[in-house]
């Protein structure tokens, strides 16, 4: 298992509303005809890399999440850090202060921000995008924070019986596992709730929307002894393959088989793939894991027949779906289908574990 938001963020800026024209002559007639309806509009956000990047600045200083793994404009690389070096978000930021060019800085259309920080127990990895051009009613700010489990880490030099032994423990009766579950999805949403908040103090805001997810991982094959992710730069921010992360989640391949061999009662969580891709999601209802195959790698995947269950496309198991199961779009507007998780405070966890 590994943490999951997403937080889009609507700033307060001035913003333009251009149409998107076609020159095609029957479209422009068409176009006359059905009262422009069917040209499409876009939302140009005026603020520049510079400007939003000094306002970021200030949110992650104040937050103390300083370690910048890269910043990319345009689908270039303005600073990437493959060497792991710590606090280098003054100098990241002053690289690109430096090189950007005033006018790419006032007409680009993407920039993202990565970094990386670990707090109470969590590692966190940070995807900031920014669209400055973006459908009408779109959020230009759209950030995916991953947290994994400190404690479950495994170092290149360590044997993987090292995490078996540590998730055997976890799993050792239901109430061990859900409140180790507990806790760290509490600390979580802390971090996230309070980086949102920051971020607001420095980004003045018109809408905020946010989500958390639990993500359970099912590789199709598990080969003993494996450590690595498979690489997706289009789904969660740990898969996309950036320097030193594939360490905080060799667990996640083992955390379902270990929790099915425990007969754990598991529910409210999305399972994927291991290259991130979403299969299902489940709601309050869940299931004994250990009295179906859906979770252990390398058996015939059947998903069991569950109320309250959403089933995606587009991942390692499509193959394997019952023709008469519903599929839904991963890519589509899923605001009234998706499972979201959001943690309960009423939770009997002593307030000194949000801060250990």
């Amino acid at each position: 298992m590994f943490l999951s938001a997403i937080l889009e963020i609507d700033p307060s800026q001035i913003t333009h509303i251009k149409r998107i024209n076609n020159d095609n002559a029957l479209f422009k007639l068409y176009d006359i005809l059905t009262a422009n309806v069917v040209n499409k509009s876009f939302e140009h956000e005026t603020f520049t890399v510079v400007s939003i990047l000094n306002q970021i600045q200030m949110g992650l200083m104040r937050l103390g999440v300083d370690n910048v793994i890269r910043i990319n404009v345009d689908s270039y690389d303005y600073f990437y850090d493959t060497e792991g070096v710590e606090n280098d978000l003054f100098d990241a930021f002053h690289s690109i202060e430096q090189k950007i060019e005033p006018l790419e800085s006032k007409l680009f259309n993407s920039l993202e921000l990565v970094l990386e920080h670990s707090e109470k127990g969590i590692k966190y990895l940070i995807d900031i995008k920014i669209n400055r051009k973006h459908k009408v009613g779109e959020y230009p700010i759209n950030i995916k924070i991953n947290g994994s489990f400190d404690d479950l880490r495994l170092e290149r030099n360590e044997d993987i019986s090292i995490v078996e032994d540590k998730l055997n423990e976890i799993f050792s009766s239901q109430d061990y596992y859900e409140r180790y579950v507990k806790e760290r999805k509490l600390k979580f949403q802390y971090f996230v709730n309070e980086f949102e908040q920051t971020l607001s103090k420095f980004i003045k805001v018109d809408g905020i929307k946010l989500q958390f997810h639990d993500k359970i991982v099912r590789p199709k094959v598990l080969i003993q002894g494996r450590r690595e992710i498979r690489e997706n730069g289009n789904t969660e921010p740990f898969f996309h393959g950036f320097p030193g992360i594939s360490e905080c989640l060799t667990y996640t391949l083992y955390w379902g088989k270990i929790c099915s061999e425990n007969n754990i009662w598991v529910k409210e969580f999305t399972l994927c793939d291991d290259f991130g891709k979403d299969i299902f999601a489940i709601g309050a209802e869940g299931f004994n894991s250990g009295s179906v195959d859906i979770l252990r790698p390398q058996t015939k995947f059947k998903i069991p027949k569950l109320d309250n269950l959403i089933i995606y496309k587009d991942h390692d198991f499509m193959l394997e779906l019952n023709e008469d199961q519903i599929i839904i779009d991963n890519d589509k507007d899923l605001e009234d289908s998706v499972l979201t998780n959001y943690i309960s405070l009423n939770l009997e966890i002593d307030d000194e574990d949000i801060y250990q």
